[in-house]
């Protein structure tokens, strides 16, 4: 049989059937980082991206009922229990990484940047707030008191720290006023 793409193997769908894209390298800039792109930055999967990639394929043959949080405890355990030299043979330039396909890039889209809620907004203000006035305060405290605020402001008082509100102009986090 003779292949049309030079001697390339297609890559195998995904769990779910649907073949698998990947993208050409990624142009650089000096120091070596990916330039992004307007429709996402092609990055190259790191050595345990590609040991997972590869035993994930391997283990959903051999056992298609087996959980996805089992497989990647499996997947993890195999992984930390590998010597430094065996786990870089799974970079993309090792001799079992450069077996995986589509080992050398993938895409990764940008999200797109949200506006803070009201709850967010009013978070970040209280923490610093609280941090000021109890140094050494521990985050997991600051949060607790900072719910049960939120918990007891009445709606017109939680409207000062919607997007655009006196407490949140513009969007950003709370930059006005405090609450009381």
């Amino acid at each position: 049989m003779e292949s049309t793409n030079m001697g390339m193997q297609e890559p195998p769908p995904d769990m779910h059937g649907h073949p698998l894209q990947f993208a050409p390298p990624p142009p650089t800039v000096p120091g070596g980082y990916a330039t992004l792109q307007q429709e996402g930055a092609a990055r190259t999967l790191s050595a345990y991206n590609l040991f997972v990639r590869a035993m994930t394929l391997k283990f959903r043959a051999e056992m298609p009922d087996l959980a996805q949080g089992d497989l990647m405890k499996k997947v993890g355990d195999m992984w930390r229990g590998m010597l430094l030299d065996e786990q870089n043979r799974w970079r993309v330039d090792g001799d079992l990484g450069s077996t995986v396909p589509g080992a050398t890039t993938f895409i990764s889209t940008p999200k797109a940047a949200s506006k803070p809620s009201a709850y967010q907004a009013f978070v970040r203000q209280m923490s610093a707030n609280l941090k000021a006035e109890i140094p050494g305060s521990k985050q997991a405290d600051n949060m607790k008191r900072i719910g049960e605020m939120w918990r007891q402001m009445q709606p017109d008082e939680r409207a000062r720290y919607e997007p655009g509100g006196p407490a949140n102009p513009g969007g950003g986090a709370g930059q006005g006023g405090q609450a009381t």
